[in-house]
């Protein structure tokens, strides 16, 4: 039971199954293995617990992540289908304005999430070189999938966060996605799908790159903290929030480099 009780959950309820099925939920392109994919990542990825970063109770999430699954899975299927005429941003569109979730903010996510991709394509192509303030902007650009999430998850659970505080999650969404990239490396490497560290490491070589994840982990759980303490975030409903921020602390164990074998 929710610890606000159960007026609360039987209004997340509402909303998530209380409305009528637009035509579009039996005709999505959203496949088996996008579904796999997205269900691991809010429950399983690398132990990171992400219903705990996204501000709900595990009550709520659990009759949120029908939602949630399905707008996981159309942001997996985008990166792995490497979609370039926006298809993918216009369902999820349709998808969030049939809940009446779809606002400026969770818009400014998805355009963020768009431009993730769009600067993904360019690394690959050699466009642009890659260096480490590139990879941080990227870095703040992917963080637009989780962070549209995040305010519809409030949205739905009645606590909607304002403009102002959906940007304290910003740090602690980064923080996710970086410990994702560690736990993932390998599988991201096999599937020739964009990594954080694979590309941090081709940039700070072997020596380094355990230092500069640090240091960076650090600067984001101090941000994080910070905004947390400063009020930002308002305590009602974010207690899971801080727990997660909890068990951040340590840094998970570093992936061995993977060394491409080239044939002789």
């Amino acid at each position: 039971m929710s610890r606000w009780g159960n007026k609360p959950l039987t209004n997340v309820r509402d909303n998530v199954y209380g409305r009528s099925a637009p035509e579009f939920w039996e005709q999505s392109s959203v496949s088996y293995r996008d579904k796999v994919t997205s269900t691991a990542r809010l429950f399983s990825c690398g132990g990171l617990r992400y219903w705990e970063l996204l501000g709900a109770s595990r009550a709520e999430i659990r009759l949120i992540q029908p939602l949630a699954y399905h707008y996981l899975a159309l942001c997996a299927q985008a990166r792995r289908l490497e979609t370039a005429d926006g298809s993918w941003k216009k369902e999820i569109e349709t998808f969030f304005k049939s809940y009446g979730v779809y606002d400026t903010d969770v818009q400014k996510g998805l355009y963020d999430l768009e431009h993730a991709h769009t600067l993904t394509a360019s690394l690959r192509a050699g466009l642009v070189e890659p260096t480490e303030s590139l990879l941080t902007e990227l870095a703040r650009l992917r963080a637009g999938e989780l962070l549209a999430l995040v305010k519809v998850i409030s949205t739905l659970c009645g606590r909607p966060l304002s403009t102002f505080a959906l940007g304290a999650y910003e740090a602690a969404v980064r923080l996710a996605q970086l410990d994702g990239d560690l736990a993932d490396y390998a599988k991201d490497v096999a599937a020739g799908r964009y990594n954080h560290y694979h590309a941090l490491l081709a940039i700070a070589g072997a020596q380094q790159v355990g230092a500069r994840v640090r240091e960076q982990r650090q600067d984001l759980l101090t941000e994080a903290e910070n905004r947390l303490r400063g009020g930002r975030i308002r305590l009602r409903g974010h207690r899971e929030l801080r727990t997660w921020l909890a068990r951040r602390q340590e840094l998970p164990a570093l992936p061995q480099p993977i060394i491409a074998v080239v044939p002789a």
